[in-house]
């Protein structure tokens, strides 16, 4: 779990080496900025808690590695 944090920026491959991760939880950030590739090589991927961040839009390309994700939150 990496909630609660002061993260405020994703960059491509942050969680490249761990890729039999299940569950990951980065709410109650100031995530506002996510790049292409943050998600990469996240294929055991089930559940993203992204909410409570200062997201402004969300791009498709985010999630194409997330083959087996099965919840995701995004509220505000």
């Amino acid at each position: 779990e990496i909630q609660s944090n002061q993260i405020i920026h994703l960059e491509n491959c942050t969680f490249c080496d761990l890729n039999g991760l299940k569950r990951l939880r980065l709410g109650l950030n100031q995530i506002n900025k996510i790049e292409i590739d943050a998600f990469k090589n996240l294929f055991n991927l089930e559940q993203l808690y992204i909410e409570a961040n200062k997201i402004k839009f969300i791009k498709n390309e985010y999630f194409l590695d997330l083959e087996n994700l099965k919840l995701l939150t995004l509220t505000e």
